[in-house]
């Protein structure tokens, strides 16, 4: 994707056309996709991570825009997905995924494959730090310093707070899913098993 400036609405908008399309060829999502607002307070949902959220009660879909700006995409994307129904974390990164990777803009193309990598990577870091390295180190200069500046961004977020919040979305997880925050780490499965597949 090449480096320009990619407006909250315009995400809004092509996320929107990519479920839409999505939704004609699975019919089994919802139709509705309620329109996503930014967060009025972003730099304090920055403090606490949260980089959108979805409030079941009003069908509203909130976003922090001071997220770094290749991220919009497939956050816009998650929480829609939680909107249509989707309440696991893994099977809604999946699909936020799913839902980039086949858009038509390229640079919400390259928010969903940078954030599938993000899961992906993640993971391999864990068990590999060498090997996540070896391979982050083949990435475009431009993903690498997306990655930083999510790196960065993260790191803004206040510990202690977000540790509770973090203690508190994990509690909330386990009596929703049975898995905790591990619903967030599933979706590397699922988006291996789509890759293979494609």
């Amino acid at each position: 994707a090449e480096a320009r400036d990619f407006s909250f609405d315009a995400a809004v908008s092509a996320i929107g056309k990519s479920y839409s399309d999505f939704c004609e060829k699975y019919p089994v999502l919802d139709e509705y996709t309620p329109t996503p607002k930014p967060i009025s307070l972003s730099p304090l949902a920055s403090l606490v991570g949260i980089l959108g959220i979805y409030f079941p009660l009003t069908a509203e879909v909130g976003i922090n825009t001071a997220q770094p700006q290749y991220s919009i995409p497939f956050s816009i994307a998650h929480e829609l997905a939680h909107a249509k129904g989707i309440a696991r974390e893994d099977e809604a990164n999946f699909l936020a995924f799913a839902i980039c990777a086949d858009a038509p803009d390229p640079f919400v193309r390259y928010s969903g494959y940078l954030g599938a990598f993000e899961i992906v990577g993640g993971e391999l870091y864990k068990i590999n730090p060498s090997a996540y390295f070896d391979i982050a180190s083949l990435l475009p200069e431009r993903a690498i310093s997306d990655l930083c500046a999510y790196s960065q961004f993260i790191g803004l977020a206040d510990n202690s707070v977000s540790d509770a919040l973090a203690t508190l979305n994990d509690a909330h997880l386990k009596s929703a899913t049975g898995t905790g925050s591990l619903s967030y780490t599933l979706a590397l499965e699922l988006i291996i098993s789509y890759l293979i597949r494609r």
